[in-house]
């Protein structure tokens, strides 16, 4: 066979063409892309470990951050739940005074209480009939065929009547009666509270059925009275600020009315008549009660924040004598 010369070779190669690096050559190539792999891999796994603390740390944070936004958010809700719409449930019927008012008069059963609601409702302008139905207190019988005739546009079409038994008090036999209203996107209720007049008839309190408010609660809060005889339901509270930021001077309750929108807080100062009275009611273990009370403005407190100066009722109904003179 014929040797070829290094001339010759070179010459058979075609242009563009490297030269042969023989099979030593190639395992070299191969081996340095391999161990080049094996760094890269090397360093990736160091820049992921070296990553994971810092994730890790970041998700404590953000966990934090979540936790603590959640806690704020319901501690804002617990104060201030009530400025979007009341939910105290008006209808609850609290537990009863340690010492009731003597039951003078036999009550109506649970069929005659309903009976005298519908009754009421169907008065239309008969005078005779509403005050037949309805203890008036200082209104006119013309009073409540106005409030009767608007009373679908401002609560709805007439729902169901629920009977919620007795309810006395220190000074008055009392009977309830919850109506529901059906509006277009709620329901609203009304208390009817039923007491006997001095012959034993018993009647609706017109004042409780209204919730009415002396002066009105529009005027009290557009500041143009500083005093008002209000009806609210009453829990105790833990707003301190404004005039009230000192609560070894001040007892705190929250105050919602369903005439009213925003959570308004009042306060007693210590020692008083109205506070050592509604020491006394809340004595009893309820959460919340009906009361009625005379509030007063005081300077530099918050738009929502009054004194609770009088405790005239521990419901709805006006008593013969106000209940911070008899506790």
């Amino acid at each position: 066979m014929r040797k070829i010369s290094l001339s010759e070779s070179q010459k058979t190669r075609g242009a563009g063409a490297g030269p042969g690096i023989g099979r030593v050559s190639r395992m070299h190539t191969q081996e340095i892309s391999a161990q080049l792999t094996r760094q890269r891999g090397e360093r990736d796994a160091v820049a992921k470990h070296n990553r994971s603390p810092v994730m890790r740390w970041a998700f404590v944070l953000i966990s934090l951050l979540l936790l603590s936004l959640g806690l704020l958010g319901g501690w804002w809700f617990f104060l201030f739940k009530g400025d979007m719409a009341s939910i105290m449930d008006f209808s609850k019927t609290p537990s009863p005074p340690a010492k009731t008012a003597l039951s003078q008069f036999k009550a109506p059963t649970k069929d005659e209480a309903l009976a005298l609601i519908k009754r009421a409702l169907a008065a239309g302008e008969s005078t005779s009939e509403i005050s037949a139905c309805f203890a008036l207190g200082k209104s006119t019988p013309e009073n409540v065929v106005e409030f009767l005739s608007n009373l679908e546009q401002s609560d709805g079409q007439l729902g169901e009547l629920e009977w919620l038994g007795t309810r006395n008090t220190s000074q008055l036999q009392i009977e309830v009666v919850s109506i529901s209203f059906k509006a277009t996107d709620s329901v609203k209720k009304r208390l009817a509270l039923l007491t006997p007049d001095a012959h034993g008839v018993w009647k609706i309190d017109f004042d409780a059925f209204t919730r009415a408010a002396n002066p009105s609660w529009g005027e009290f809060i557009n500041q143009e009275a500083d005093v008002a005889t209000v009806r609210v339901s009453l829990s105790p509270g833990i707003f301190y600020q404004g005039a009230f930021r000192n609560d070894q001077e001040w007892m705190c309750y929250r105050m919602e009315s369903p005439d009213r929108t925003h959570l308004m807080h009042g306060y007693c100062k210590k020692g008083s008549p109205a506070e050592r009275t509604l020491v006394g009611l809340f004595g009893r273990g309820d959460s919340d009660c009906r009361v009625i009370l005379q509030l007063r403005r005081v300077e530099y407190s918050q738009p929502y924040q009054f004194e609770i100066s009088r405790v005239y009722a521990e419901d709805w109904v006006m008593p013969p004598i106000p209940l911070d003179e008899v506790h």
